[in-house]
């Protein structure tokens, strides 16, 4: 036979019903079991008080007791010291992971639960400022000067917003009916209810915000790094070639293979550009990597509504000293998850952040941001020897003109200005020998596999432009006949304000390689530009606040940049670079795209990531090396071992220096950054305003609570748990004669007046007799009095403490 315990449980239920009378009987003398009651009424659970199938018993009113001023209290406790917990763990901080505690894969669930449990916090926090106010309201009826009618409901309409403004309110609001000694326990209710009401509505959104977690960047520590150079000398706003004659770039392979030098761009855009030559209208970036570095380069081509092209990249220097800090801050973690220590609001629990699953470590500094805009020229005879051309005019805080098309009647588009070019082109090509002398030009600058031809001019005094470039190029028509065309670019070079990122994940972290100076973790960066790459492909005009910084570029340092290669590294044959007596520059262009075909877009895109490239090495040579700047370690010995070290990279907040300025620097201009490191995860946090406001809505709640639960316990223990229930109310009222005083009259069917509303209710005992048999008996019963004045009450007909009133 089936077992079903809910049958047996119900039996049971309904026989401790029937035997209510035999344990009332015993039990209610019981003051414990009273307190109990009480206890079980001020939570919500007044059912369990409640008498099966007998009369009503006489009741104490107002009780005079410590214990029960403290049972009627227990409803702040719950409530209180979770927003207490919360308000702790939000202020601290506390960092759970990449997925929340518990069975994996069940996040939804878990923050439903938790959204479950922030409405039941609301509902404790709604009741008990129910008490609170229920208490003044009962204190005001019983002995107070009366409350007036529109506010008596107010223990049950404070949780409407719409009650703020209803005439029960205002009319209470209103009401001067009071003597004017208590008139500040007036203004003192209604500023209570009006705060309750706040709080109220507040208290689910404050509970939530609080409560479950979000997903966030934790800010734990990082690392301080010093750089050998000035700001002039890392980032310089001028640049010519004698920026490199400390390091010789002279050698073809120092060229294009050492990261060091200007040109060492050459091999991987090289490769990008050949393997990947693609483009789009939407922002894109890509990948480079060089011998020691790998970089995003970031491009935001020409549109519609922008003609000229921007491209930006991380600083290499501080790429590689960021990388190098990552690498000791992730050993710092590692560290402490193996020697744990006793918890810290200064140091978290590394085995949580172990779980985060994306890591950003950030640096505050300036990155190369190049736009270039090129225009095609009209028919030009370059062979006669006469070069006068247009360049655009690319103004400092102002971007490139706007045009319905973008490659069609340029010559509207924007402003430029004429210049004759025709000595500095000969006297480019001379120097390459591609020319017979100064005074023409001729056909035999161009061979089979040299039809493109650059020509870097200082154009600075005349467009404001870093630097210019002229294109000479030898196409060929439908009928295979060549002729020559013009294409003029100007170039505005700059240093932004920027950010380094590297970004890694639980799985995919790499170890710096300290020995051969290597970054494996691919760095991005974001210009902190306000402005600048703006979704909705609006023209970007270069703020006027000093984030971006105009780079003034000389020919000679274009040359270095872009040197002539007239042995390709057999390293390089493998793309098809195989010309003579050309720039890198132009063997990239000539190896990506037919002269033909090649589109202003392309062309502003390639030139202003070489550039960008390129600019992104300054500072390389005097930091070689960087690894010997980190003096917390012993070279060769890349290893935390100390619990010290650990806590200046491993903390909340930011870092603290994990060692002093080098002394291999001193005598030496330096440069001082900080790396902060992110965690990304669930969280809880003060994270804004409205956190902080959330804190203030459940911080004032419990101060309420706590206040209420002193002074009712320690200075006014005469408590009552009487009328706050309609039921309660509307029983008292209908056992109450009606008023006197005709306020009432001709509100049966409804309230529309102020003066209404406005009228003092309050509770007094009155005497009564009933014949007894041949006698008298003199009894008591408490009523319900409305009456449209009150100065002053009665003090005799108050209700008395401890005493049982049974004819209510």
């Amino acid at each position: 036979m089936p077992f079903y315990p809910e049958g047996y449980l119900l039996r049971l239920f309904f026989w401790l019903c029937e035997q209510y009378d035999t344990i009332h009987s015993f039990t209610r003398n019981l003051l414990p079991l009273q307190r109990f009651s009480t206890l079980c009424r001020s939570i919500g659970l007044g059912i369990l008080t409640f008498v099966r199938d007998r009369e009503e018993p006489p009741k104490v009113v107002v009780t005079r007791s410590r214990k029960l001023a403290l049972a009627r209290s227990a409803i702040h406790l719950l409530p209180a010291l979770v927003s207490i917990a919360l308000i702790t763990i939000n202020v601290s901080g506390y960092f759970i992971g990449s997925e929340l505690q518990g069975k994996q894969n069940q996040d939804s669930l878990k923050l439903g639960l938790l959204q479950v449990a922030a409405k039941t916090q609301e509902l404790l926090i709604v009741s008990s400022l129910a008490t609170v106010i229920f208490h003044v309201l009962r204190a005001e009826l019983m002995f107070g000067d009366g409350v007036p009618l529109g506010l008596v409901v107010s223990g049950w309409s404070f949780t409407q917003l719409s009650y703020f403004w209803s005439a029960e309110f205002w009319g209470g609001v209103a009401s001067i009916n009071t003597s004017s000694r208590r008139v500040w326990r007036r203004y003192f209710f209604v500023s209570l209810v009006f705060i309750s009401g706040i709080l109220a509505i507040m208290a689910g959104p404050a509970a939530a915000v609080l409560m479950v977690p979000r997903i966030m960047d934790w800010s734990i520590g990082g690392g301080i790094f010093w750089m050998n150079g000035s700001d002039a000398q890392l980032w310089p706003t001028y640049l010519d070639a004698s920026y490199y004659s400390d390091f010789n770039c002279s050698d073809e392979w120092a060229d294009i293979m050492d990261p060091r030098c200007a040109s060492a761009g050459f091999a991987p855009l090289s490769q990008h550009y050949t393997m990947s030559w693609t483009y789009s209208d939407a922002p894109v970036e890509f990948e480079l990597q060089d011998r020691n570095l790998r970089k995003i380069m970031h491009v935001i081509p020409s549109t519609r509504s922008q003609l000229d092209t921007w491209a930006y990249t991380a600083h290499a220097v501080t790429a590689t000293m960021q990388d190098s800090m990552r690498s000791m801050h992730a050993k710092s973690l590692a560290y402490l998850q193996e020697h744990p220590l006793p918890p810290s609001i200064n140091v978290p629990n590394p085995n949580f952040l172990l779980y985060s699953d994306s890591k950003r470590y950030v640096v505050q500094t300036k990155a190369p941001a190049v736009r270039t805009i090129c225009l095609d020229q009209d028919t030009v005879d370059f062979y006669s020897g006469n070069l006068i051309l247009r360049f655009p005019i690319l103004e400092e805080y102002q971007a490139a003109g706007t045009i319905p098309n973008l490659f069609h009647n340029l010559t509207n588009a924007y402003n430029f200005d004429t210049l004759d070019v025709s000595q500095d082109v000969k006297a480019n090509l001379y120097r390459r020998r591609l020319v017979q002398n100064m005074e023409s030009l001729d056909e035999g600058m161009f061979n089979r596999t040299r039809s493109i031809l650059t020509i870097p001019l200082s154009i600075w005094n005349h467009t404001a432009s870093s630097i210019g470039i002229v294109l000479l190029l030898n196409k060929t028509d439908s009928n295979l006949i060549t002729y020559p065309h013009v294409i003029t670019c100007s170039i505005d070079a700059r240093w932004a304000k920027a950010r380094s990122i590297i970004e890694t994940t639980q799985r995919q972290q790499l170890e710096h390689e300290f020995a051969q100076t290597i970054t494996i973790n691919p760095v991005r960066t974001e210009l902190d530009v306000v402005g600048f790459g703006a979704p909705n492909f609006a023209p970007f005009n270069p703020p006027r606040d000093g984030s971006m910084t105009v780079i003034r570029l000389d020919p000679s340092w274009f040359e270095v940049i872009s040197p002539l290669v007239s042995e390709v590294p057999y390293i390089m044959r493998a793309y098809g670079h195989d010309g003579d007596k050309q720039t890198t520059l132009e063997k990239i262009l000539e190896s990506v795209e037919s002269v033909d075909s090649l589109t202003l877009t392309n062309l502003q895109q390639l030139i202003s990531t070489c550039i960008a490239d390129a600019l992104s090495r300054c500072g390389m040579i005097q930091n070689d090396l960087p690894a010997r700047f980190l003096t917390a370690w012993n070279k060769g010995n890349w290893a935390v071992n100390d619990t010290n070290l650990a806590r200046t990279m491993f903390r909340n907040g930011d870092p603290k220096e994990s060692f002093e300025k080098p002394a291999i620097l001193n005598g030496f201009n330096t440069t001082r950054l900080v790396m902060r490191a992110y965690f990304n995860g669930y969280a809880l946090a003060t994270r804004g305003a409205f956190d902080v406001f959330c804190i203030i809505i459940l911080l004032l709640h419990a101060l309420i609570a706590v206040v209420h639960t002193i002074w009712v316990v320690f200075n006014s223990p005469e408590t009552s748990g009487a009328w706050d229930s309609i039921l309660e109310l509307v029983v008292l009222t209908l056992k109450s004669p009606a008023p006197t005083d005709p306020i009432l009259s001709n509100t049966s069917a409804g309230v529309k007046s102020f003066r209404t509303v406005g009228s003092v209710a309050w509770v007094e005992r009155q005497l009564i007799g009933n014949s007894v048999g041949q006698g008298y008996q003199r009894r008591e019963r408490i009523v319900f009095k409305v009456q449209g004045d009150i100065k002053d009450r009665d003090p005799d007909l108050q209700l008395e403490v401890d005493k049982a009133y049974d004819a209510i």
